[in-house]
């Protein structure tokens, strides 16, 4: 082989590697796209990715948001205010609505109860996780990529 083939083999697999990474990371856009919702009212729609925590008088569980609405306001003003959806269909996009893909913590009411695979639109406020002098909640939430929180109280 010559030096100039060598050199183009070089050069494309570092094109393909950076490629790959960028794929991996999602080029960070669906965490850009979440900054102007936190702190807002926002409709979210999404499925419980895994088995809810029941507590004495709350549940927790996350969510894989596939729809973030924020040109409509929750059903009442206490938080989360999640609702059974269970259509397979996926309703038009509205004005005010973005397709995008994060996890989000929901902490809500003991009932009615939620399971695994429930498809849930949920209305409540997008707040970043609590950091406490003795705790970073934050960084112990974003090991599974959760960086958003509803907190129903």
């Amino acid at each position: 082989m010559t030096k100039s083939k060598i050199l183009i083999y070089l050069c494309l697999s570092f094109i393909i590697i950076i490629l790959i990474i960028s794929l991996l990371n999602g080029f960070g856009t669906e965490s850009e796209k979440v900054n102007q919702y936190y702190n807002q009212e926002v409709i979210l729609e999404g499925i419980i990715i895994n088995e809810p925590e029941q507590r004495i008088n709350q549940q927790k569980f996350v969510i894989k948001t596939e729809r973030i609405d924020s040109s409509a306001s929750p059903q009442n003003d206490k938080g989360a205010t999640p609702q059974n959806d269970n259509k397979n269909s996926h309703p038009e996009q509205s004005e005010g609505s973005n397709i995008v893909r994060i996890r989000v913590l929901i902490t809500t009411e003991l009932y009615p109860k939620y399971k695994y695979g429930d498809k849930l639109k949920i209305s409540g406020i997008l707040r970043e996780p609590a950091v406490f002098d003795d705790f970073d909640y934050r960084a112990y939430l974003a090991k599974d990529k959760i960086h958003l929180v509803i907190y129903y109280s």
